[in-house]
């Protein structure tokens, strides 16, 4: 992406600071570049530390990788949106069973392999 002025140096220099001007071009380049949109660095970055923190839990790893196989089934047309979301709230319930150690990992993961939607 080339930068191009928006405003003559001599309009931008009467009327704003130059530090606030670099700082708004800056902002509208890396917009249209960075694809979160109006998301706050602070939201990004929270972001990123719980999914960096999520890739050492099994149990999580277990779930995602079964959720986003389900969830490939509605673009695919196997299931239907309800059919996906009673899935999900049901399959919630079971890792929160396995998080409080009420059931073991295995018995999780043949829990996501066995249930029918």
């Amino acid at each position: 992406m080339t930068a191009k002025r928006i405003q003559p140096r001599w309009w931008s220099s009467v009327c704003w600071p130059r530090s606030t001007f670099i700082s708004v071009f800056y902002i509208r380049a890396a917009s249209a570049v960075f694809p979160y949109g109006e998301q706050r660095c602070r939201e990004i970055g929270a972001f990123r530390q719980w999914t960096k923190k999520q890739t050492d839990d099994p149990i999580f790893k277990a779930y995602r990788k079964e959720y986003k196989k389900r969830f490939a089934w509605i673009k695919a047309g196997r299931i239907t949106d309800e059919q996906f979301y009673a899935w999900s709230e049901q399959a919630r319930e079971e890792k929160k069973k396995c998080d409080r150690e009420i059931i073991s990992l295995e018995e999780f993961q043949q829990w996501l392999r066995d249930s029918k939607i």
